[in-house]
């Protein structure tokens, strides 16, 4: 106990927590955004220029890019060496390729060979497969790979 501290702690892991009533809640603090947000300062201070985080084109061919050839040091979720390589071979050129990206780095469809079909079937190396109507138009956004739960749903 803390003198002056109300804080519920611990040493339970989060299913624990949950099947005891309790409520279970992450809260994952990213420098990143601090670093964006001075960026942003900076160029406005420096270039009097303003930008609008929220209002970024999502269609930047220059920024396409740089990801294609894997140069996302820096670069919050796609600076590893491991997913800048993925980046090279996967050659991204919309924002949901980027968002597949992110979804499909972890090891289970790393593992499971669902990364390189998706890196074939985008790069016209292999045809989309086909499952069912329905699956098909689900899976067609993420050439025939089931990447996301929603999907499942």
């Amino acid at each position: 106990s803390i003198t002056g501290k109300t804080d519920i702690i611990t040493q339970w892991d989060g299913p624990t927590v949950e099947s005891v009533g309790l409520l279970k809640m992450d809260f994952l603090g990213l420098r990143n955004l601090t670093i964006l947000d001075k960026a942003v300062q900076n160029v406005k201070k420096h270039c009097n220029i303003d930008i609008n985080p929220h209002k970024l084109p999502l269609d930047d061919r220059e920024t396409f890019e740089l990801l294609q050839r894997g140069e996302t040091k820096g670069i919050f979720q796609l600076e590893s060496g491991g997913m800048r390589d993925l980046l090279t071979k996967m050659k991204p050129d919309k924002f949901e390729d980027i968002i597949a990206t992110s979804a499909l780095y972890r090891p289970g469809p790393l593992e499971g060979g669902m990364v390189m079909q998706y890196v074939d079937v985008k790069n016209n190396r292999i045809p989309i497969p086909k499952v069912h109507p329905i699956v098909d138009e689900i899976l067609d956004e993420t050439y025939g790979v089931m990447v996301y739960q929603e999907q499942v749903m």
